[in-house]
């Protein structure tokens, strides 16, 4: 899929670096807002989701991310832009019911990238979680049964070990 030219993407992709990780906070948001407030396209936004992403990984909390931001990635055309939507949501929300269903999308999905963010963002949901958190262990049961099938080594034990340890969610509740 070919999209209109996008010429804010260059400035974001700037904003997605080593260089801009060493910026503080203030001086990033301000770049950050600048550029989301002209933004022309989809690879901007992705390119800014992508900077916010890595920024709060290094430095959580220092920056204010559009709760719109997220949700405008995930429903995005562009799979790179899906996956940088799921981890912004898992990284910026509090909503475990959103989160949980868009992994569970994503866990579904036949492109291998987002199958594997998917596999990285229940990892790090479930790292990030206390066992007694109620999680809708249900929903990802079958999806985690059915990966523990394929033939990628990877996909197949990072089911096995999920599966295991969504367990552990399944024994705090008491189910």
């Amino acid at each position: 899929m070919r999209y209109p030219p996008d010429n804010t993407a260059s400035l974001a992709q700037a904003l997605w670096s080593c260089e801009a990780l060493e910026l503080e906070p203030a001086e990033f948001q301000a770049r950050f807002d600048v550029l989301y407030a002209t933004a022309e396209g989809p690879a901007t936004l992705w390119q800014l989701g992508g900077a916010a992403n890595d920024y709060l990984r290094r430095r959580p909390d220092s920056i204010a991310v559009p709760p719109v931001l997220a949700p405008m990635l995930l429903a995005s055309a562009m799979v790179d832009g899906r996956i940088i939507g799921l981890k912004l949501l898992n990284r910026c929300s509090s909503n475990l019911e959103t989160i949980c269903s868009s992994i569970c999308h994503a866990l579904e999905s036949k492109h291998e990238g987002e199958l594997y963010g998917g596999l990285c963002e229940l990892y790090n949901l479930l790292r990030r979680l206390p066992p007694s958190t109620s999680l809708p262990v249900e929903a990802f049961v079958p999806l985690l049964f059915r990966l523990r099938s394929s033939s990628n080594p990877y996909v197949r034990e990072s089911a096995e070990m999920y599966q295991d340890w969504l367990g552990e969610f399944g024994a705090a509740r008491g189910d």
